[in-house]
């Protein structure tokens, strides 16, 4: 079976691509980060089922369903853009509560964070470090009045770590790997705590 994943966040393709390979089913997977660029490969490759994100360049899935009609009949195209508008009507709601901007104050500069570019918040003192994907951001302030700012997507998992859950790799007792390589200990009284909230992070993710 061919399977082609499209979606513009790299960390939303792998974890889709991690799913796929825990099936233990030999799947032929193809990656791509834009509309145009699954457009371009679908015209060789044929896959059997494509999983689309729903918003890319400033567009969104629908605009893809036409040229890919090839995949189903007219009665399906119907049924899809049906439950496409209910998947996307859940998705807004389920945004507006990831999607949180941070407004903070770094080296004399007023910036705007997206909590969804954080991989994690390290207490430092009477600082907050934030751990982007492409960059460290330094600012006065409290990890505790940080996390009440942030969406449920993060975690408090030690006193000086708040932890954005779609960035992890992996985990156990004593400590949590961020995709970008770093490792973090994990309070022992949070661990509990802590997994219950990941494993229903990861549900309401996945769905």
């Amino acid at each position: 079976m061919k399977i082609a994943i499209c979606d513009e966040d790299a960390a939303v393709r792998d974890e889709v691509v991690r799913i796929i390979k825990a099936t233990g089913d030999a799947n032929d997977i193809f990656e791509y980060g834009s509309g145009e660029e699954l457009l371009n490969a679908c015209a060789t490759i044929k896959p059997d089922v494509i999983l689309l994100g729903i918003e890319m360049d400033n567009a969104d899935a629908m605009l893809l369903v036409r040229p890919l009609g090839y995949l189903m009949k007219p009665i399906e195209e119907a049924a899809f853009k049906k439950q496409y508008e209910e998947i996307r009507s859940q998705y807004k709601r389920d945004t507006r509560n990831m999607n949180r901007t941070l407004l903070i104050r770094s080296n004399y500069e007023l910036r705007k964070v997206e909590a969804t570019n954080i991989l994690y918040a390290e207490s430092d003192r009477r600082k907050n470090i934030l751990h982007l994907k492409d960059e460290t951001i330094t600012y006065y302030g409290s990890i505790s009045r940080l996390e009440k700012e942030l969406p449920d997507s993060f975690f408090r998992i030690h006193k000086g770590y708040l932890v954005n859950m779609r960035y992890i790799k992996k985990y156990d007792r004593t400590q949590v790997s961020i995709k970008n390589g770093d490792v973090l200990l994990i309070s022992k009284y949070r661990y509990n705590e802590f997994e219950r909230a990941y494993k229903r992070f990861m549900r309401d993710w996945q769905r």
